[in-house]
């Protein structure tokens, strides 16, 4: 897949994922422990991370880990940066060939939505330390996430969230969120319909243009014809 449709198939979820991180994480601080592959974010919340790259607020430009010589970064948290360069190798991905790039044309927060699907992360972390961020690939946390109930109305928000940050595929979007939460889809040319297993339904309605043009969440209601 190309840039855009990576960025249709993982928004959405990604965003999910983050929302989730942001709530679980309140008030923080971050340390990282590089020969462990290990973030602290304190109150024994320690989990497993690897390292995609830095956006320097100095220069304005992004650095793929598997790229930044001077860091010395250790091996063992530069794995997951190392695949997706040859995954860009293999798939025709220039974002993650170019050792360094503008954020004027990709930011860290763009890349790490992407890798945190390909990846299979539970999120990622974008840790400020003053000239830049470095971005952080977070594992470990998928059993805390099941204990949040996700309900149809925040399935809308993300929708709505999705395409008013990033020029998306809509169509693709939708079909991508419905089927990596597991939830029952019906499709007609005007409409995608998705019901979750609490039995809540969200409509999206699309134009003529296959753009979103109305979300709606149903709590009450008698699903039919889903597959």
């Amino acid at each position: 897949m190309k840039r855009r449709e990576l960025l249709s198939t993982y928004l959405a979820i990604s965003l999910l994922k983050q929302q989730r991180l942001a709530d679980y994480l309140g008030e923080h601080f971050w340390n990282v422990d590089l020969e462990k592959a290990l973030i602290d974010f304190g109150l024994d919340r320690t989990f497993p991370i690897q390292i995609l790259g830095s956006e320097s607020h100095i220069s304005g430009t992004w650095l793929w880990a598997w790229a930044n010589h001077q860091s010395q970064l250790p091996e063992q948290v530069t794995k997951q940066a190392w695949w997706l360069h040859q995954y860009g190798k293999e798939h025709r991905v220039d974002i993650f060939i170019q050792p360094e790039l503008p954020v004027s044309e990709v930011d860290g927060h763009e890349i790490a939505i992407i890798a945190s699907g390909l990846c299979k992360a539970d999120g990622y972390y974008a840790g400020n330390y003053g000239n830049g961020s470095a971005f952080l690939l977070i594992y470990g946390m998928s059993k805390i996430f099941e204990k949040m109930e996700l309900r149809a109305i925040e399935v809308s928000g993300l929708l709505s969230q999705a395409i008013s940050t990033y020029e998306v595929d809509h169509r693709l979007l939708v079909k991508s969120l419905f089927g990596q939460l597991e939830w029952q889809t019906k499709q007609t040319t005007l409409e995608t319909t998705g019901v979750s297993s609490k039995k809540e339904e969200v409509v999206v309605k699309f134009d003529s243009y296959n753009r979103i043009a109305e979300v709606e969440a149903k709590i009450d209601f008698k699903p039919s014809g889903l597959s």
